[in-house]
């Protein structure tokens, strides 16, 4: 790509960049509209960014209920015994909520 562009300026009479320089410029404009340019909506879906919180500020994401949700992991801080006396250790709350309506959808 960069021998394409450089030709293309030597041609136009124009200093080209170093090649160092051009990729860098080159890699400056990727992100999720460029492959939304090239390849689609779907493709550029995995560039999006992520959501590791979700507080109320946080704008809702995916046009309708179920299409895009959240998985949550979260260790307890309780200590399970059993009926012997042995530790069982921390559970675990898992919680799947919707990006779209805001409501936990499974726990």
């Amino acid at each position: 790509m960069y021998v394409a562009y450089q030709r293309t300026c030597l041609a136009e009479a124009v200093q080209p960049l170093s090649e160092r320089t051009f990729y860098r410029r080159l890699q400056a404009h990727a992100g999720p509209a460029r492959t939304t340019k090239r390849q689609g909506t779907r493709a550029a879906y995995a560039e999006q960014p992520w959501y590791w919180e979700l507080p109320p500020a946080t704008s809702r994401h995916g046009d309708r209920p179920w299409e895009v949700a959240h998985l949550d992991h979260t260790p307890r801080d309780i200590e399970r015994v059993s009926s012997g006396g042995t530790a069982l250790g921390r559970p675990w709350l898992t919680l799947l909520s919707d990006a779209y309506a805001r409501r936990v959808l499974a726990g």
